[in-house]
């Protein structure tokens, strides 16, 4: 039997900063028990034995980081599931995920051998940093559907040490890109988004950070956008979610219904936004005078309760219920000096600060 299993509980000295979620997809193959996250091998398609993705390993704190599954065992292979390629250096921002599946050639010996998930962030200096936009300059803002406006914010990190924040172009309260800026302690620096409108209306613009963990938000005024004497014009409706309460790991289906009452064929972006954000985007093809319906695919690691909207047409929120044991969290820690500390049934935890990066990684055994 080739049990893979791997400990969930970080050590270090300071308070925790930045987070990461393990969450096991497949659960025929990865499962989630005692703080441990266990992949069965046994379980593998005999021809293949292979799986597309057991686990998915998510960022759910502030700052961007890189992401490496790595293992020095002979008949195991990690890789991407939505590339194929080797989980290597891996930028997950918040919010991100990417999903690890793996290979095991069953004819290999894998007993008492180790892998290794290794997490990567930024470390903060000891000086603090203060970063805010202190202008916002919207043109144009009058639009006929289908042209965009171009938002320029200038940032400015007035504190003493350097810092990164991520700035979001926010339309109607949801935002809609978002941009990772760093800035050394005194610099300035201008940070531009172009939106298309697709919809008539008139629209709030903001520039601001991620909601929740707001530090400013700086209001630019309306963006007045009407539809041109002909061409396409469309409506976005019917917003709906398969299921209003799942367990964490499950997905949820979202459809909504793009009507184009305009007086010639078109093709219209329809833009997923969950808790205020938007996450998916996909083009559906209109003809005149017709509708269409729009599906996403979209899972929740997180307990707690979510609003939904496509376009700007709301769906009935989804709560995400008690996790049980499908869902394992992981506290990133900085340390101001290497260390290494042992958890549970003798697999390892080492932690390591190299220069301004702070490294954890989690060691892990076949037993």
């Amino acid at each position: 039997m080739a049990l893979f299993a791997a400990p969930t509980v970080v050590a270090g000295e300071d308070s925790p900063s930045d987070t990461i979620t393990i969450e096991a997809t497949d659960d025929s193959v990865a499962t989630i028990e005692d703080s441990e996250i266990r992949i069965d091998a046994d379980t593998l398609p005999y021809a293949t034995g292979s799986v597309d993705e057991a686990f998915q390993i998510r960022s759910t704190g502030d700052t961007e980081q890189r992401v490496w599954v790595t293992s020095d065992v002979e008949g195991v292979e990690f890789h991407r599931s939505d590339t194929g390629e080797p989980v290597e250096e891996v930028t997950l921002n918040p919010g991100e995920s990417v999903g690890v599946g793996l290979e095991v050639d069953s004819s290999k010996d894998l007993d008492g051998d180790v892998f290794t998930i290794r997490v990567e962030t930024e470390e903060e200096d000891s000086e603090s940093s203060s970063i805010s936009v202190t202008d916002v300059d919207v043109d144009p803002r009058e639009v006929e559907t289908g042209e965009s406006s171009t938002v320029t914010a200038t940032v400015e990190n007035s504190g003493d040490g350097p810092g990164s924040t991520r700035v979001g172009l926010s339309v109607d309260g949801t935002i809609v890109s978002q941009q990772l800026v760093s800035l050394r302690a005194g610099e300035t620096t201008a940070v531009t988004f172009d939106r298309t409108f697709q919809q008539s209306g008139e629209y709030e613009i903001a520039v601001t950070n991620r909601p929740g963990v707001t530090v400013y938000t700086t209001d630019a005024g309306t963006v007045t956008v009407t539809d041109p004497p002909s061409g396409p014009s469309f409506e976005v409706t019917d917003a709906a979610v398969s299921a209003t309460e799942i367990d964490p790991g499950e997905n949820v289906d979202v459809t909504a219904t793009v009507a184009n009452v305009g007086d010639e064929d078109g093709t219209f972006t329809a833009e997923l936004a969950i808790a205020g954000i938007v996450f998916q985007s996909q083009q559906v093809d209109v003809a005149a005078g017709e509708e269409e319906t729009v599906t996403f695919t979209r899972g929740f690691a997180d307990e707690g309760t979510f609003a939904v909207s496509v376009s700007g047409s709301d769906a009935s929120e989804v709560t995400v219920g008690s996790p049980g044991e499908t869902v394992v969290e992981t506290t990133q820690r900085y340390l101001s000096n290497p260390a290494t500390a042992s958890v549970g049934l003798a697999a390892l935890v080492g932690l390591l600060a190299i220069g301004r990066s702070s490294i954890w990684e989690l060691a892990r055994r076949y037993v």
